[in-house]
């Protein structure tokens, strides 16, 4: 059997993209190869393919069984510690970076897979780069993403509770930007998740609290010490949050994503 006639026994299972992508991954193979320089395909090969496809039918991304992530022009090393990242996410990054000078320094807060600090730091490769998480497992992937892109040197993983560093008067007034992707889903929103998210993706990742403004509100209240008289908070938002984060920082700003809903806020310290 080759992975042409593979892919065929599970048409009816799973979308061909779909089950395309999980071939791919298995096998190492660009799509067109599958097809037109078909692979021979092993029993062991073959078993795991249909168990990752019997997963997959089941609702687990695909980014968790094959362990890999694009962000941006990179691939991350994913798995159920941490959320997969979007494509919301690339644009906080993008619109960030194009607000900055020569940073010295960046805190990012709820770091996750590493993906925004890792491309902060090659954007800015004489900058450092704090990221912190509240979960250590998280910590774990971030650290197996930022050793795998050769970054040690410029990111220094944290495990806090947002701005609860060790010695956090260090950092006081230091910071250029302060990034993060936080928690913003309005708990009672939960339920209604896709079960694709809400049954793999880590709910404590998700979950904001009242309104999905919890941690927003402790970032931006908390967060003013640590910036520059000049410094900037980059934020990705739900567009429901906007009069929220108004009536803490009068002078944040808002911008739209690639559907035109409103989901980041940048808040200029004066």
């Amino acid at each position: 059997m080759n992975s042409s006639e593979l892919l065929m026994l599970v048409k009816n299972e799973l979308p061909k993209s779909e089950a395309e992508q999980l071939l791919m991954g298995l096998l190492g193979k660009e799509r067109y190869q599958l097809y037109f320089d078909p692979v021979p395909i092993t029993d062991k090969i073959a078993q795991k393919f249909f168990a990752l496809a019997w997963k997959r039918k089941k609702g687990e991304p695909i980014q968790y069984l094959l362990n890999s992530a694009t962000f941006l022009d990179y691939e991350l090393y994913v798995d159920a510690r941490v959320l997969i990242p979007r494509p919301e996410t690339e644009e906080l990054v993008i619109k960030t970076i194009a607000k900055l000078r020569s940073p010295q320094l960046i805190i990012e807060l709820g770091t996750g897979s590493g993906a925004i600090a890792i491309a902060l730091a090659k954007t800015f490769p004489e900058t450092k780069i704090i990221a912190t998480d509240i979960s250590k497992s998280a910590l774990e992937v971030a650290e197996i993403n930022i050793e795998r892109c050769n970054l040690s040197d410029s990111v220094t993983l944290v495990h806090a509770d947002l701005f609860n560093f060790s010695n956090p008067k260090l950092l006081s007034g230091r910071a250029d930007c302060i990034i993060s992707n936080p928690p913003y889903i309005d708990r009672t929103v939960i339920p209604s998740l896709a079960s694709t998210v809400k049954d793999y993706e880590p709910i404590e990742s998700l979950n904001g609290g009242k309104d999905g403004f919890e941690i927003i509100h402790t970032i931006i209240r908390q967060g003013m010490k640590f910036l520059k008289s000049d410094g900037l908070f980059a934020l990705e938002i739900d567009p429901k949050q906007k009069d929220l984060i108004l009536a803490l920082a009068p002078m944040a700003n808002f911008k739209k994503d690639l559907s035109g809903r409103i989901r980041f806020a940048f808040i200029q310290n004066n």
